[in-house]
């Protein structure tokens, strides 16, 4: 579920459909507060980010929210090797050469955020040039060649990052644009491609009030068979409140009812109009009321555990601690089952390691008798 709808369905159990009682912003804090609960628990996101090598360049940053790697790897045209994490005194007795073509090692430096590689690559990434201006939509990259360039990968353009599927002599195919936070934009003819050849994935941190966007200002206009959406009579501004990636969903009560279908926001184009990453489905209308909501980033099958999460501490708040316990023992339940179900862990899926001793305080609360949230 996104951000909106974990909401209007913590709400809506909890009674508080009017928001008599919990603010969005109260909402959202428990959203916050469960979501980081969740990640230091279970370890379920991660993230993948690349660099393009540079010569005579062995120290690269990794950004703030990757707590450290778990795997690197180097691309080339090639084969896909991997780099092994070794202690500065290990890499001395290998006795390598200071310089190389590819990376056989990394050092990280956990207090700088920085990963060193042994050796010293000596080859920069392969490059090309576009052929032709490219929009911020475009998703084949024709390009002078893409000899030397991996079979599927990830580039830089400017400072976009874009990934592709497919290649052939002179373009790239399949492409998803504005890759690992970067943004889609438009791109000049003989611009430089720069190919994206070491790739760290690792365990990423939920950022404080990751999910914070429900903005529900105005209305708006939406056309079937059209991507724009336009401010209605009543204007919005979404110019520094909304931002490519959020959703839309069009509903009747912001507070209780949540929309039958979301739409991924493509680009903000200007404070009363934006462009969705698809054509809207849905009959057109005009003077819409609407929700545009923080993407989740963690998997529809937790929905479950934030439902639980969210009413066992309003229920707290609420000082009903008969319900509130139940909730938390089903919170308790859904970790278990959830670590169980990952002993094989899997790099970019699952956490690392068992949890098999999952105890919390309130598990030990004594639960008895029904409670009007026990069906939940």
């Amino acid at each position: 579920m996104h951000f909106a709808s974990l909401a209007i369905n913590a709400r809506r159990f909890s009674q508080d459909t009017r928001a008599a009682h919990y603010s969005n912003a109260d909402w959202g804090l428990l959203i916050d507060e469960a979501a980081k609960f969740l990640q230091n628990e279970l370890k379920i996101l991660h993230r993948r980010i690349s660099f393009s090598l540079v010569d005579n360049q062995d120290t690269y940053t990794l950004p703030a929210d990757l707590l450290a790697p778990e795997e690197i790897e180097f691309y080339t045209s090639g084969g896909t090797w991997k780099v092994k994490m070794r202690t500065l005194e290990e890499i001395r007795l290998q006795r390598l050469p200071a310089y190389g073509s590819r990376p056989y090692f990394y050092t990280l430096f956990d207090d700088e955020q920085v990963v060193k590689l042994q050796p010293n690559p000596d080859t920069p990434a392969d490059t090309t040039t576009l052929t032709g201006a490219h929009s911020a939509t475009i998703t084949t990259l024709t390009v002078a060649s893409t000899d030397s360039f991996y079979d599927y990968g990830r580039v830089i353009i400017d400072s976009e990052v874009i990934s592709y599927t497919g290649k052939t002599s002179t373009t790239f195919t399949g492409c998803t644009r504005g890759e690992e936070g970067t943004t889609a934009v438009s791109h000049s003819g003989a611009a430089t491609i720069t190919e994206r050849d070491l790739f760290v994935y690792g365990l990423r941190q939920y950022r404080d009030r990751e999910m914070r966007t429900f903005y529900i200002t105005g209305n708006v206009d939406v056309t079937n068979a059209s991507a724009a959406v336009a401010g209605g009579n009543s204007a919005p501004s979404w110019t520094n409140t909304v931002a490519a990636g959020d959703y839309l969903g069009i509903t009747t009560d912001t507070t209780k009812i949540d929309a039958t279908r979301w739409y991924k926001v493509l680009t903000v184009d200007t404070a009363t109009t934006l462009t969705l990453d698809e054509t809207y489905k849905d009959a057109t209308a005009t003077n819409q009321t609407y929700i545009i909501c923080s993407p989740n980033p963690f998997p529809n099958r937790y929905d479950g555990f934030f439902r639980a999460y969210l009413l066992a501490a309003a229920l707290d708040k609420e000082g009903d601690y008969k319900g509130s316990a139940q909730q938390w023992g089903k919170v308790e339940r859904m970790l278990k089952t959830s670590a169980s179900a990952s002993t094989k862990p899997d790099l970019l899926l699952h956490p690392r390691g068992r949890h098999d001793h999952l105890r919390r305080p309130w598990s030990r609360m004594p639960v008895s008798g029904g409670s009007r949230y026990d069906t939940f």
